[in-house]
Parts: C-alpha cells; structure tokens; sequence
C-alpha cells in the first residue's frame, strides 16, 4: 500500500484507504427500486483503527472515474457483497448461487486493474507469506536463542527446558519481546523496520563469506560461490544502497538490536574466556 508521496506534509499524514462500495436497492417505501451507495461498517471501523483514513469508493462502470478514485487513495481494500458471476471467469452457475450485479463485478476488475497498476493492492499471496513466516518465527526464534545460549553469547538461563524438553524460558522471552515490538508501532512502520533489521543481518553473512575464505583458504568449502567475490561485494553494495533509502528513524530503530547485541555479545565472551 505504500507509495512514493510528492511533498514532506503527504509523508507524515495518515494513509488514505479506499474501500470499494457495494449498491443496495429498496424494496418498498416511497422509492422502490431507488439504488444507494454503501459499504459496510465493519470495513470503515477496521481501516481506521489500523490507522489508515477509510475512503468509500461508489459503485461505478466508467473507467476514468474508477482511474481517478485509485488515484486519489494510497491503498484499496474490496469489499464483500454480491455473488461473482461465474460466466465472467468461463465457469456454469452453480445451484447455490446468489444475486449477481453486473455494473458491480465490473467495479471490482476495474479497481483491481487500476490498483495493480498503480502497486496498492495487497494480494493475498502476501498474506500468507507474512502468515507463513510469522509460523515460522514462533518455531525458529525460541530455538535461535537456545542456540545462541548454549554457544555462551547469552545467559545461561535461556536454555532451560521442561520436563518436555520444550525451551521454556526461550519461548516466553521471544512471546514477550514480540508482544512489546507489535504495540510499539502501525503495521507499515514494523514492516519497514523489519526489512532493515532483515538487511543488517543480512549485510555481516555477505562479509563473512569474505572474510572466512581469506582467513581459512585451504579448509574444505561445502558452499561454492560462482565468481569469487564478485556476488558477496554486489550484494553488500546493493544492500547498502537499500538501507540509506529508508528514513533515519526506521534504521535506527532496525540496526537498534544489532547495537545492543554487539557489546553484549563482547560481555558475554569475555565472561566465558575467563572461566
């Protein structure tokens, strides 16, 4: 949903959702049949409480009003509603099919047309990477920390376990951690620290591919890089590069563990060494 904004007020106002409308026809009264622009609630009060600003967008056939409505949001989300009419997509209608509406099947394709070109709509295909990587984490970051524990860059406390050999302590420090991070900030705030938390992490393991091959050249390799050095110097450049483009906050906030981490980890193995 993010887009480039044209002047410094547009980067700090709230991001303005477009959310598609739906048509509803009376029944009886004084006007039977009269149509009315709606959507409903629930869509308004999610968009706002995410912290973005709910635009509803009427119901239309005409492209170059629904060219200008996607125009005017930085995201779009698609209401629910009528049925879809299957004839559309080459498929027969099924027996439990429900009331379709043309004008407002032709809606939706145009919107999502115009936000596809525009870059604003989150498929869902995002959706279930994010899902999928956040199932991930709740395995990986507990079992990390045992990890980095039992290699004495942390205490030794993180790499107790229970009676079910479940790393107990690993587990509630990572939930806690996660918990405070998820209050701190909105979605689109998180998201882009995480991208630049993902880079300094990503950044040390270009380097060490270099730094490893100078310092032990005759150990055996078990992950041949194609052309030498060539990849790791391009990927460091071009990480480097996506850093300075975020905002210096955001990098502040991602490179934050990293400074923690770092005196910490020197403490630790200090520690150890003594011993």
């Amino acid at each position: 949903m993010r887009t480039e904004c044209k002047d410094t007020r547009a980067s700090h106002r709230k991001k303005r959702i477009g959310i598609g409308g739906n048509l509803m026809f009376m029944e009886g009264g004084i006007f039977p049949g009269y149509g009315k622009s709606y959507v409903n609630d629930d869509y308004v009060q999610a968009v706002a409480s995410a912290g973005g600003v709910p635009m509803i967008l009427p119901v239309t056939d005409e492209e170059d009003i629904v060219e200008a409505q996607i125009e005017a949001v930085d995201g779009l989300v698609i209401s629910g509603g009528w049925d879809v009419d299957p004839l559309l997509w080459g498929e027969e209608p099924h027996e439990k099919l429900g009331s379709t509406l043309p004008v407002r099947d032709t809606f939706d394709r145009l919107l999502i047309a115009a936000a596809r070109r525009r870059g604003l709509l989150v498929t869902a295909g995002t959706l279930v990477s994010i899902g999928g990587i956040n199932l991930a984490s709740s395995f990986l970051t507990p079992r990390v920390i045992v990890a980095i524990a039992d290699d004495h860059m942390l205490p030794p406390v993180f790499s107790r376990y229970n009676r079910f050999h479940t790393p107990y302590v690993a587990i509630l420090f990572a939930t806690i951690v996660g918990i405070l991070i998820a209050l701190s900030g909105s979605f689109t705030t998180l998201a882009a620290i995480s991208v630049v938390s993902r880079f300094a992490q990503y950044v040390p393991t270009c380097l060490a591919i270099l730094v490893l091959r100078r310092r032990d050249p005759e150990h055996p390799s078990t992950l041949p890089v194609p052309f030498g050095p060539v990849i790791p110097v391009i990927a460091v450049l071009v990480s480097l590069w996506l850093l300075v483009q975020a905002d210096l906050h955001k990098i502040l906030f991602g490179l934050g563990g990293l400074l923690i981490a770092v005196p910490f980890y020197f403490l630790m193995r200090k520690q150890y060494l003594q011993r």
